[in-house]
């Protein structure tokens, strides 16, 4: 099963997902505090230390069968759903690398 979760940092979300919500937890926790890290200077985790915030993934939607990159293809429209909803967000769009703002 695949799960399409949120962080939130005050009024700043990132969208994600995963099928392991306590291993991605975990190593969303380990990227952030960790300075050798490829991802520890991402948005996301930047907020998260300037507001001395602990990570917790928040389940937004719960999809049976799905894994993977086709997990990933409905991850996208969740994070623009979410960025013209609520916006700030704190993604970067995974197939492009294109940064919402």
């Amino acid at each position: 099963m695949g799960i399409i979760y949120k962080i939130q940092v005050h009024d700043e979300f990132y969208i994600g997902s995963t099928c392991d919500l306590i291993k991605r937890q975990t190593n969303h926790r380990k990227d952030c505090k960790n300075i050798n890290s490829p991802l520890y200077n991402c948005r996301v985790y930047q907020k998260c230390r300037e507001n001395d915030i602990n990570i917790v993934l928040i389940p937004l939607e719960e999809i049976a069968g799905l894994k993977g990159e086709d997990l990933k293809m409905l991850e996208v429209p969740q994070i623009i759903d979410v960025a013209v909803s609520f916006k700030p967000i704190l993604n970067v769009l995974p197939q492009t690398g294109f940064d919402i703002d």
